[in-house]
């Protein structure tokens, strides 16, 4: 649903409720204000003051040589090999979100891709390769422990963590997640590109893309949803031989969830044309889409 459909349809919303005529008993007068009638009012209001929305700018950083904290004979023997034809990059996909102060997003669904319109052309044998992207499903076990990682690229070139800090609050049984996530030499954490920082809360997180040029990430539970700045993480590998930089488009989708409020709510769904109560029963999903044109032309 575009956006200016959103409003309109909780515009709508909010008129139905401020006119509709809810039996609430002879409790209350006539001429009273009805306090529920002014939640819901005040509610639906807040929903069409929501913002969801990429950077109008992607971070984009090149995984050079010269840019690199370890000698070039660590890195692994694939990446050595695959940098003779193909260049990577770090790329950094901000997002902002700002939810109903009276009901928090539950659910954000991101989807990023890579040179939409080569995909069925001559050009498909050119598109960019997604490498590694963050947080993914592995990630799990130490989101739930932790609020901010620092993080780097290893000999791989693929995301880890620095988890120094947050060991103890693994258990014992974890430590093959350790493993997968960090790696230490004589003691000491050391990264081929980096390190920086994401901060994140506990959340569910489910995500798909590595080797493919299509990425996509779900995100569940209000403490994380919520975040006002999520930043999302990628590594892209881009051939040499390619003549045009890559341009990518990014969907996204937040919602909330409806059991929260849906008693004050199905007291005025008699009052609701369909679309409008489909839209609650969905989660009143806010959407947004962004398109970024050459984002490696000035890497």
């Amino acid at each position: 649903m575009k956006i200016e459909d959103r409003h309109r349809l909780l515009e709508e919303a909010i008129e139905v409720v401020r006119f509709s005529d809810v039996d609430l008993g002879d409790e209350m007068a006539s001429e009273e204000v009805d306090p529920l009638k002014e939640k819901v009012a005040r509610l639906l209001e807040n929903l069409n003051k929501e913002i969801v929305g990429f950077s109008p700018q992607l971070s984009v950083y090149p995984l050079r040589r010269k840019y690199f904290k370890i000698e070039e004979h660590q890195l692994s023997s694939e990446i050595k090999e695959r940098m003779r034809n193909y260049n990577f990059y770090k790329i950094d996909i901000p997002i902002t979100l700002k939810a109903s102060s009276d009901w928090a997003f539950s659910k954000l669904v991101c989807n990023v891709e890579f040179c939409p319109d080569e995909q069925n052309t001559k050009q498909a044998d050119s598109l960019p390769v997604i490498h590694d992207i963050f947080p993914a499903d592995k990630w799990q076990e130490i989101l739930n422990v932790q609020n901010s990682l620092i993080l780097g690229l290893d000999e791989t070139l693929t995301f880890q963590a620095e988890i120094g800090g947050i060991q103890n609050n693994l258990s014992q049984s974890r430590n093959e997640t350790q493993t997968k996530l960090a790696f230490q030499v004589e003691g000491v954490m050391k990264f081929a590109f980096g390190p920086f920082s994401y901060r994140i809360r506990k959340c569910q997180v489910k995500s798909r893309g590595r080797g493919n040029f299509k990425a996509w990430w779900e995100f569940q539970g209000t403490q994380y949803v919520n975040e006002q700045e999520i930043k999302l993480g990628v590594v892209l590998i881009v051939p040499k031989s390619r003549k045009n930089f890559p341009t990518v488009i990014g969907v996204l989708e937040a919602q909330h969830d409806f059991q929260i409020w849906s008693a004050d709510i199905l007291r005025y769904q008699s009052f609701f044309r369909e679309a409008i109560q489909q839209f609650f029963l969905g989660g009143a999903k806010i959407q947004a889409t962004q398109v970024w044109q050459n984002i490696t032309q000035l890497a």
